[in-house]
């Protein structure tokens, strides 16, 4: 898959869709969709090998940063990613979880005991999580957005990126 053609669109955010299998359906900033044949996993994992990120590392550095295990925002190739749950599941081991990007959220919205969130390109999409969760996971992001402009970690990030760059010299 060759991810360099949707990142030139700009991504806004991927999600799982069952459209002919477990597959990822990709929404661009000028709002087009693409489905790609491969599950969200495999799609997140492509996005930030194409930014030289370990994601396993940064999701453990996201992690003691911001005191939870799990469900944590990623920061890949300049923008903050933000995870929901977007479907349930048919069989086991199936991705439920979409990443957006959380400088194109615009709010989330709550219908009853469920959540709309709201896009910048006038794209809505109902999400799983309860109310509480959605906004823990949306302040969570802003946190961690917040402390990469505010450089609380810059000298560890700038001390990482040198390590993989000299990594990736050899």
């Amino acid at each position: 898959m060759d991810i360099s053609k949707d990142i030139k669109k700009v991504i806004i955010c991927f999600y799982p869709v069952y459209k002919g299998g477990d597959n990822t359906e990709v929404v661009f900033k000028d709002g087009s969709q693409s489905i790609k044949y491969a599950n969200v996993r495999i799609y997140l994992k492509d996005l930030a090998y194409y930014y030289n990120t370990d994601l396993k590392s940064l999701s453990k550095h996201t992690a003691e940063e911001l005191g939870q295990k799990y469900s944590n925002p990623l920061p890949i190739g300049g923008q903050v990613w933000v995870p929901y749950y977007v479907r349930k599941s048919k069989i086991k081991r199936d991705t439920c979880t979409g990443y957006f990007a959380l400088s194109y959220i615009k709010g989330l919205h709550r219908i009853g005991n469920k959540v709309l969130l709201e896009m910048r390109p006038g794209l809505s999409i109902k999400i799983n999580n309860r109310p509480s969760t959605a906004n823990k996971r949306l302040n969570n992001a802003r946190l961690l957005e917040k402390l990469i402009k505010n450089g609380e970690r810059s000298e560890y990030i700038k001390t990482f990126l040198e390590n993989v760059l000299f990594l990736l010299k050899k």
